[in-house]
């Protein structure tokens, strides 16, 4: 047998859990190399090295299960936002205060949205169904 080969045998007792994501594993590509270039005595050792690891595995995840050590399926469904994202600076800027402050001591109809490309419409807003009159100005 060889080294390689024993080497994964006795991994695949004392930590089954490298090995039970199959194609996923930290060890996959190393099964996929033995499958492709071990002697037929080398791979059967190795699929029943393997398949006492899922069961293994599988034990200790029922024990656990029982034990209360592993989350329940309302557990893992929850879903916290905040304090998820995360911003340069600390936060999220208002930029309503950023323009506010740059436009200083302006009047509210110098503080106007202006809409159109040749600054003529600085009395509407944009809506849904395009640009319509601020309500109360005069046109």
């Amino acid at each position: 047998m060889e080294t390689g080969t024993q080497i994964l045998i006795e991994r695949m007792a004392t930590h089954p859990e490298e090995f039970v994501e199959g194609s996923l594993s930290k060890w996959a590509k190393v099964m996929n190399m033995a499958n492709d270039c071990l002697p037929d005595d080398d791979k059967a050792a190795l699929k029943q090295a393997y398949s006492r690891a899922k069961i293994d595995h599988f034990n200790g995840e029922v024990l656990a299960t029982l034990a209360g050590e592993r989350a329940t399926l309302e557990e893992t469904m929850t879903i916290k936002a905040s304090g998820r994202y995360a911003f340069p600076g600390g936060g999220v800027t208002d930029t309503r205060a950023q323009h506010n402050s740059i436009l200083g001591g302006l009047s509210a109809a110098q503080n106007s949205l202006t809409v159109g490309t040749n600054g003529t419409s600085s009395n509407l807003i944009a809506s849904a169904f395009g640009a319509v009159p601020v309500s109360g100005s005069s046109s």
